[in-house]
């Protein structure tokens, strides 16, 4: 640990002062929750990394279907043209077919 300065150390400002009574229980207590935080920011870490994964896996799936989604609506509007053009088609040979009205 560090020493701290006596002059630079005012008793009046701050926390409680660590009494000098070290009985090895205050430091076994710190070391077990320590070792507590540790497991859990090695938790939280995966679990991050897990969901980081997940989104990306979402994101990489949601690209594939806008892909699909601009496909799919590029042959609708093919197939949207090529109806507007056999009814066309149609309606001329009506037309033809039906000859000169008397």
């Amino acid at each position: 640990m560090t020493a701290v300065c006596a002059d630079r150390y005012d008793r009046g400002i701050g926390g409680l002062e660590i009494p000098d009574n070290h009985d090895g229980t205050d430091f076994d207590r710190l070391e077990r929750v320590v070792s507590e935080l540790a497991d859990a920011h090695g938790r939280a870490r995966r679990d991050n990394a897990a969901l980081r994964r997940k989104l990306e896996d979402s994101a990489r799936r949601v690209r594939t279907l806008e892909g699909q989604l601009l496909e799919a609506n590029q042959k609708r509007q093919d197939v949207a043209k090529r109806i507007d053009e056999l009814i066309g088609q149609l309606d001329h040979l009506d037309t033809q077919l039906a000859g000169p009205k008397a």
